[in-house]
């Protein structure tokens, strides 16, 4: 699959219905897809195949504590470094996931889907990936 667009050569950006695009860009290999209960109730039969890290929702969720859940579960799961994240969410989602993503194992491949306005405007302008202290 051609992305829509490739921003100086390194990040990539494709339009249209997630269904059509997703398994076109995904890695070969495990793939866990971080993201909160609404997305996981609104797209579970695209998500299934997956395993999933499902986080809390708000502001509040934007933790040490919940990037530490996250590490948990990802040991559970047995991530390692060719392992693939996929956050699927609005910004927190995102922000948390690709937290997670860049410090354990000293950073493993990461993208994010944004479901939200906002989420899409900041993954457009950098990615940024954080949690409140």
């Amino acid at each position: 699959m051609k992305p829509t667009f490739n921003v100086r050569e390194q990040s990539e950006i494709y339009i249209g219905p997630t269904a059509d695009i997703l398994s076109g860009v995904l890695p070969e290999g495990r793939v866990i897809v971080v993201s909160d209960a609404t997305i996981d109730r609104l797209y579970h039969p695209l998500l299934a195949p997956y395993d999933t890290v499902l986080i809390g929702a708000g502001e509040s969720i934007k933790t040490l504590q919940t990037v530490e859940s996250i590490y948990r579960r990802f040991i559970e799961l047995g991530a390692d470094r060719s392992t693939f994240v996929l956050a699927v969410g609005g910004g927190i989602v995102t922000d948390v996931a690709g937290f997670a993503a860049a410090t354990y194992m000293r950073g493993i491949p990461y993208v994010q889907i944004p479901t939200t306005l906002l989420a899409a405007i900041d993954s457009s302008v950098g990615g940024k990936t954080a949690v409140d202290l």
